[in-house]
């Protein structure tokens, strides 16, 4: 127990990673590319904050004023360095025959413009490529204001002060423009998505899932106090997969935060098999030290095959190619091996100093249904053998179906904001899958010449004409 308990106090040290590139290995190229490119120009995390009018576009005087505070509150977000948005685009305007004046879209307040003025944002507005399909929705009825983060990588609650910020600018201008649906989405977002996902699951589903199988065990078993030793095996054993991670410095993640939940239904699986068993021998009019010693005696060898087939199993996920996947795979072995340890040692223990009745009204009617099953299956062990190889090939040809579909959006359930927010981005502007390029000319001042200009351009032309591409 004290071994146990030492293994996952880690769970103290173990902290939530908001960074998406802890699903890239060390020497991954992508990941590699990735850095050179925020190295070369600017990095990726953003915030993108965006305001739809009910009816009409978005040249008017009241949302163009949002938008206005939308850019001058991303300012002031943490960890900003870049806002750019619909009215501070910078435009070059004529001024006689020599002259030209650059400045703001939107100049002033946006309040005070009179309808020439709206004419001319408007006018200028449609001319920009740059704009139009990026930050400005090809039917003018959306706007975007995107801020570029510096978000320091040692300090993951960085991504949660940007998001609560923004949270806080959106309500506001929400609160001063109420005919304006505004909203928020990008990586930052993206990041502080996963990690309240996360988050919720680990105190909410696995308290839940563990309510109702600890109600589940006592209504079968008939015992509080056996429900309560295998719970204890059930808190040993998921601690140690959180502690783990805290002691090896795992990052967790949504894939490695399911490791508790993965280890609850497997040592519920040890501990039932050992109690249930124990019961049968009281039953048969054995002492309780007796009735365990059997129990164990019968069960041991199917307990330690099954843990460590799983335990291979998960250890197989080592080999894929995003980290969270070895550490979900090394937390739960973990977990799996505790599970097994305490059950054949902790649990037997306990149940020796706890009062176990040897026969309950649950454990019988268990028994009875259980005989019937066997019963069943031994009558038409044919016809259930046939149905269950149609099964098999029926489901394994349809497995050839599935997809690989890396749409990280779709995986938020759509009660989290991030996801109807960020589907009502992608709807009008360009959203947030995105990709990058740095092409390079080969020689020093090359990005000069007629020849790579050309190349370029070219480039970008076939980009264009992608059915899938929204903007370049």
């Amino acid at each position: 127990l004290l071994l146990c308990g030492g293994l996952a106090a880690g769970g103290l040290f173990a902290r939530f990673s908001t960074d998406y590139k802890v699903f890239f290995a060390p020497d991954d190229p992508e990941l590699a590319a990735l850095t050179r490119l925020e190295t070369t120009f600017t990095k990726t995390d953003n915030i993108v904050l965006f305001a739809m009018p009910a009816a009409g576009d978005v040249f008017t005087r009241d949302t163009l004023a949002a938008l206005q505070a939308l850019t001058d509150g991303g300012w002031k977000l943490p960890y900003a360095t870049r806002v750019d948005s619909l009215t501070n685009f910078q435009v070059a305007r004529a001024l006689g025959e020599d002259d030209v004046d650059v400045g703001p879209l939107v100049r002033g307040p946006a309040a005070a413009l009179d309808d020439a003025a709206l004419a001319r944002v408007r006018a200028d507005a449609e001319g920009e490529p740059l704009l139009v399909g990026a930050l400005l929705a090809e039917d003018q009825r959306a706007a975007g204001v995107n801020v570029t983060l510096a978000l320091p990588r040692d300090r993951p609650e960085a991504v949660s002060e940007a998001a609560s910020a923004a949270r806080a600018l959106v309500a506001e201008v929400r609160a001063a423009h109420p005919g304006l649906d505004v909203r928020l989405s990008g990586m930052a977002m993206m990041n502080d998505a996963f990690m309240a996902a996360s988050i919720s699951d680990m105190s909410f589903v696995f308290p839940l899932m563990g309510l109702a199988m600890a109600l589940a065990m006592w209504i079968l078993l008939g015992s509080l106090w056996a429900t309560g030793a295998v719970w204890l095996v059930i808190g040993v054993s998921s601690g140690a997969a959180i502690g783990l991670a805290g002691w090896v410095g795992y990052p967790l993640t949504p894939p490695s935060a399911a490791s508790p939940t993965i280890v609850l239904t497997l040592a519920v699986a040890d501990g039932v098999h050992l109690v249930v068993s124990m019961m049968e021998n009281l039953r048969a009019g054995h002492d309780k030290k007796t009735a365990i010693t059997m129990a164990l005696s019968r069960n041991l060898k199917a307990l330690f095959l099954t843990s460590l087939t799983t335990m291979i199993g998960f250890l197989s996920l080592n080999f894929a190619e995003a980290p969270p996947f070895w550490h979900l795979a090394n937390m739960t072995a973990t977990g799996i091996a505790v599970a097994f340890g305490a059950s054949v040692t902790l649990l037997p223990a306990l149940l020796v100093l706890v009062p176990v009745p040897a026969k309950t009204g649950s454990s019988a009617v268990g028994a009875t249904v259980a005989g019937a099953i066997a019963r069943f299956v031994s009558r038409g062990r044919r016809p259930i053998l046939v149905v269950g190889a149609l099964a098999t090939a029926l489901f394994g040809v349809l497995a050839t179906r599935l997809e690989p579909n890396d749409q990280f959006v779709d995986y938020f359930d759509e009660s989290i904001p991030f996801r109807p927010d960020t589907e009502a981005l992608m709807a009008r502007l360009a959203g947030i899958y995105q990709v990058e390029y740095l092409v390079g000319s080969g020689r020093a001042s090359g990005i000069t010449s007629p020849e790579y200009l050309n190349d370029l351009d070219g480039f970008a032309t076939w980009l264009r004409a992608q059915p899938e591409v929204t903007h370049v």
